[in-house]
């Protein structure tokens, strides 16, 4: 062994005895395989180690050199002095090594204890709160309620976990969200003002309906009149279905799909959106934090947010000299949607491209969605200037056209 690990294998001993000596424990199961020796005093190293060269003791080894040349007994002197020293540097290490394994094993029981600890002092406080309950409730009610509130049927489900599924399915269908339902709770209506929601009175159901005819119905009627094709059932869902249509290119549909399907998932992994005050998102939209857990709200809110009310139509020289008459024109819910998103991929097309593959036209829509979001897309401009010249040519709606002569 050269003198050089052997230093420094010396210096690590010495750091390591600076330390108070552990008592001694049992040795982890990643140990060594061969202990040979420990720091104590039930065992000891030999008094004469072997010499692994020949097989015999330092003593046999010193008379047998004797009787050779003075040259020759000096290099075997040398030899057995330095697997000696060799030796005492690798005992010292292994007791090293014998404590820190023991200071580890240590460490672990505290650990198990402090758990064990915890879990019995929880145990006694939940012991203590049943024995003062005194509701009544049993075990498979409190199971209940627990399955109910984590399916998010409580009474706060429509402030606490985002939109309910008929405000949902409204926002869906007419591209607003609607009021939510006062139910008494003045805390409860004053979060939902103070979150942007807008509040409705609570209306009691009438629990026996009488119709025209003055006869009585033990089920509500359906409103009048009914809902066109309100039995069918479409495959995809309506908002991602003609999203998908206005983002096919040359009649590849699976193309467009594909794309939609990494542009919601892009969203679900993204982080939640930091809300912009100058423009806000529709009024009572969920928190920032439960937009990526569904992507299509994500989507659908921020297209409807930045979605045009009107449209301007120019009726070329109604004005009069040539000049055409410019007419606002209000829009229906899938053609907002589809100027919104028609904007959207306009500046989509006219940014730098980042990156390649197939997945880049989909993060780049993606991340301009949630610019829309935070309120930093220049689609939010120039929705802006549109309602500006529809408010400036209001007076054109009931303006008859000049006819060329």
């Amino acid at each position: 062994m050269s003198l050089r690990p052997s230093f420094r294998l010396a210096c690590r001993t010495l750091a390591l005895r600076s330390r108070p000596v552990l008592p001694r424990q049992e040795a982890l199961g990643w140990s060594l395989s061969k202990r040979r020796y420990a720091n104590d005093s039930t065992t000891k190293p030999p008094a004469n180690p072997l010499n692994h060269a020949t097989g015999t003791t330092p003593a046999a080894d010193v008379s047998q050199t004797q009787s050779k040349e003075a040259g020759a007994s000096n290099r075997a002197e040398e030899k057995q002095v330095g697997l000696g020293e060799d030796f005492s540097v690798q005992s010292s290490t292994e007791d090293a090594i014998d404590q820190l394994e023991a200071a580890l094993a240590g460490l672990s029981d505290k650990a198990k204890n402090r758990t064990a600890s915890k879990a019995r002092e929880q145990w006694d406080a939940l012991a203590e709160e049943a024995a003062a309950d005194k509701s009544g409730l049993t075990i498979e009610e409190a199971m209940g309620e627990l399955e109910r509130a984590a399916q998010g049927q409580g009474s706060g489900a429509g402030l606490e976990g985002g939109l309910t599924a008929s405000q949902e399915e409204h926002l869906y269908r007419e591209g607003s969200i609607p009021p939510t339902v006062s139910d008494g709770n003045a805390q409860r209506d004053l979060e939902v003002l103070a979150s942007g929601g807008l509040l409705a009175d609570a209306v009691e159901e009438q629990q026996v309906q009488v119709d025209s005819r003055g006869r009585t119905h033990k089920w509500p009627l359906p409103t009048l009149p009914l809902e066109p094709q309100n039995k069918l059932k479409a495959r995809y869902h309506p908002v991602l279905d003609q999203l998908t249509n206005v983002l096919m290119r040359h009649g590849k549909k699976s193309v467009a799909q594909r794309n939609m399907a990494m542009i919601l998932n892009f969203l679900r992994t993204s982080p939640p959106p930091i809300l912009s005050k100058k423009y806000p998102l529709l009024p009572g939209h969920p928190p920032a934090s439960h937009l990526p857990l569904n992507p299509v709200l994500y989507l659908t809110l921020a297209i409807d947010s930045v979605a045009p009310l009107v449209r301007i139509n120019y009726i070329k020289g109604g004005a009069g000299g040539g000049r055409a008459l410019e007419v606002p024109k209000p829009l229906m819910v899938r053609q907002r949607r589809r100027t919104a998103f028609q904007w959207i991929l306009d500046v989509v097309s006219k940014k730098r491209s980042s990156g390649s593959g197939r997945t880049q036209l989909a993060h780049r829509i993606a991340n301009e969605i949630i610019a829309v979001a935070e309120g930093r897309s220049s689609v939010w401009e120039k929705r802006q200037a549109i309602h500006k010249l529809g408010t400036a040519t209001r007076a054109n709606i009931n303006k008859k056209p000049v006819r060329a002569h």
